[in-house]
């Protein structure tokens, strides 16, 4: 479920193969595009600590939704099919 004022998405049907060293390389929907449903599609995810930091431009709020920074805004990213490839390229 996606926090309260979460609700604005940049990226829904994330999927990566893994190889992908950001997630707009991944495939996806139009930036801005997305049918993300908020009782279900957010994409909630945690870092291991002293692993790879979040790539530039993709930060990590509070309560784990995956919300990345462009053009000054900041939007949630949801997608139903978001596994392990895509969270590695995430984190």
């Amino acid at each position: 479920m996606c926090a309260p004022g979460m609700e604005s998405f940049w990226l829904d049907d994330v999927a990566c193969t893994g190889s992908e060293n950001k997630l707009f390389n991944c495939n996806h929907t139009p930036l801005g595009v997305h049918n993300c449903d908020v009782n279900t599609e957010c994409v909630e995810l945690f870092c291991a600590a002293g692993g790879p930091q979040p790539k530039a431009h993709l930060e990590q709020n509070d309560n784990g939704i995956l919300s990345i920074v462009y053009a000054g805004q900041s939007k949630a990213v949801c997608s139903h099919s978001f596994d392990d490839n895509s969270a590695r390229v995430a984190c």
